[in-house]
């Protein structure tokens, strides 16, 4: 693999733009996915040493459910949940909040059935459930929970027919979709393309989301007068910035080959599922939040009575804003 080498006016541009040289530890959780190979490009590539930071990153296949509660539980410093389900968690009172956004593009979920005992062939047969659909999710609060919702709106289910059943992560799905304990799950579709291609389970259609798929996040004092962590602040937006490098190597067209090789390799795919879902994903710039587009995305929420009425974006940000972490798009 080419080494990612700076240019001498590029490099001292970066190092300017860092708030501090003195190295911090951050503890970052994703869940594991190729979407956030940009991480392991800062680490093998030197960007996260260039900005001062030491950084541990921790797989939580269980979702953003789980990786909410260790932002709370302090456990991590910084999680990268889907968009939907974290904005519904910050409106329940959990105590994060939104720092960036990392992949605007949509995220494509699939509804996937089991492999030869399912009625639903397509969509439009989740009409068929004259009873209520019985949906898998990984945990309450997740993303494959509240866009369960979002579906369920969208073909015609009524919200009181729905019921959950939760199966921790991927793998407790499919077993729980195959022993019919429930009707259908959500998972992100590049994810769930090997388990579909060995016939384990079947797709019946893809669900996009309104929102950008990956956001960024933080904990928060639930008093709101916390003493300020002033190392970590800094620490934290220095990640973002070098983040937002990383992701811009990962989608430079000179070395999509190289990637699509990786992801085929590291996720088992087939290097043209990895080739296409390369060209469908974009980053935000500088790790940047839309105002506007987050305050469309509340909108889709409330009308699906995941949000409350009264519920608006800078609820999103009201403590980080004060600490200068996010930065936001022109919009």
């Amino acid at each position: 693999m080419r080494r990612f080498t700076w240019s001498s006016g590029v490099g001292q541009k970066l190092k300017r733009c860092y708030s501090s040289r003195s190295t911090t530890q951050l503890v970052v959780a994703t869940v594991p996915e190729q979407c956030f190979m940009p991480i392991s490009i800062c680490e093998e590539r030197g960007i996260f040493k260039e900005a001062g930071l030491k950084v541990k990153h921790v797989l939580v296949p269980e979702g953003t459910g789980k990786m909410v509660q260790m932002l709370e539980d302090d456990e991590v410093d910084v999680a990268f949940p889907v968009s939907d389900a974290l904005m519904v968690g910050i409106g329940k009172g959990r105590q994060v909040e939104l720092i960036g956004t990392f992949a605007s593009s949509p995220l494509q979920w699939a509804a996937l059935v089991g492999s030869s005992n399912s009625e639903l062939n397509s969509l439009a047969d989740l009409s068929k459930l004259k009873d209520g659909a019985r949906i898998g999710i990984s945990r309450p609060g997740s993303g494959s929970h509240t866009m369960a919702y979002y579906m369920a709106k969208q073909h015609g289910l009524k919200r009181h027919n729905l019921g959950f059943s939760p199966a921790n992560d991927f793998t407790g799905l499919k077993t729980g979709v195959n022993n019919k304990e429930f009707d259908v799950f959500l998972w992100e579709i590049f994810t769930s393309l090997p388990s579909i291609n060995n016939g384990e389970i079947k797709s019946i259609g893809l669900v996009p989301t309104p929102w950008s798929a990956f956001s960024i996040a933080t904990g928060v004092s639930s008093s709101g007068s916390g003493t300020p962590n002033i190392e970590k602040d800094t620490a934290i937006r220095n990640f973002l910035q070098a983040l937002s490098i990383g992701s811009q190597v990962f989608s430079a067209a000179e070395e999509r080959q190289v990637w699509s090789q990786r992801i085929a390799q590291e996720f088992g795919h087939k290097q043209a599922d990895a080739q296409a879902w390369l060209e469908s994903v974009t980053f935000s710039h500088g790790m940047a939040i839309s105002k506007s587009e987050t305050q469309r995305a509340i909108e889709v929420l409330q009308s699906i009575e995941l949000l409350p009425q009264g519920f608006h974006a800078g609820k999103l940000w009201q403590q980080v804003e004060k600490r200068g972490i996010p930065s936001f798009l022109s919009d």
